[in-house]
């Protein structure tokens, strides 16, 4: 007589980030609504919710007493976060799309000042960078 073997779930993968990527993505979702709601990008911020009203609290805090710390876990420090399925990378990549798309209209504002065209530039490089990156690991799961 056979039993009935139970199939077990892959292991959940994780996308590392740096903490102003992830900042970047909870306030976009946050900004457009995604918060709350049946869609891909709701799901996964409630399932990152936790980690990141933490985290919101902690880089309140540090900004009013302590920006050296501040400026060091935005720009230093990364943040691991559970991808449970295909779909979490879908609506990652979606944010990130979106988010980039934001920062460009922004860049090309003539009232937009050097130092922040320089900023943004940055910071969108590193957030294709991150975008291409998660293509990669996804063809590889």
């Amino acid at each position: 007589m056979s039993s009935p073997h139970k199939q077990r779930e892959p292991p959940m993968k994780s996308i590392k980030m740096d903490v102003w990527q992830f900042v970047r993505v909870m306030v976009a979702w946050e900004d457009k609504g995604f918060t709350k709601g049946t869609n891909a990008a709701a799901s996964l911020y409630q399932a990152w919710a936790e980690g990141w009203l933490e985290l919101d609290e902690r880089l309140k805090d540090l900004s009013e007493r302590d920006f050296i710390a501040y400026s060091e876990l935005m720009m230093e420090e990364e943040v691991e976060l559970p991808i449970r399925h295909k779909q979490d990378n879908v609506a990652l990549l979606q944010a990130l799309s979106s988010v980039v798309a934001d920062m460009k209209k922004v860049n090309e504002q003539p009232e937009t000042t050097k130092e922040t065209k320089e900023d943004l530039i940055f910071e969108i490089r590193e957030l294709m960078k991150l975008s291409k990156r998660i293509k990669y690991e996804a063809t590889k799961a």
